[in-house]
């Protein structure tokens, strides 16, 4: 039996290794995408569980990919998050509601998501 897989894209090095690696330490495969563009095909493809999408410098390129992933009969199941990384708080929250607006499922910051990883995950599982 393979691994469940979560698609990840992401800019900040050290953040997305790290959700990378929290991801692989909880059962699951994780793939990269290089660009936001890739990121519907790919779910579709590779039948993903759950996508990670940073919005940061590539925004409008991430925030795309949410509306595609959520207008696709092949991936609206799919459970999106969007996380931001370190800005100023007003643009982070602006960024986070753009995520929500877009179709995410659930949209945090980098710390926080790390942090309750687990427990995400599981309240996405549960979306109806």
């Amino acid at each position: 039996m393979s691994e469940p897989l979560a698609i990840i894209f992401y800019e900040n090095l050290l953040a997305g290794n790290q959700l990378a690696n929290r991801l692989r330490d909880l059962g699951y495969g994780v793939r990269r995408a290089r660009v936001a563009q890739e990121v519907p095909e790919e779910a579709a493809r590779l039948q993903a569980l759950f996508v990670f999408l940073e919005i940061g410098e590539a925004q409008e390129a991430a925030l795309e990919a949410v509306r595609a992933l959520k207008s696709s009969p092949r991936t609206r199941h799919v459970p999106v998050l969007a996380f931001t990384g370190e800005q100023a708080p007003a643009e982070q929250q602006k960024r986070l509601q753009a995520a929500r607006e877009a179709g995410a499922d659930a949209a945090t910051e980098e710390r926080g998501l790390l942090a309750h990883l687990p427990a995400m995950l599981e309240q996405l599982l549960n979306l109806d």
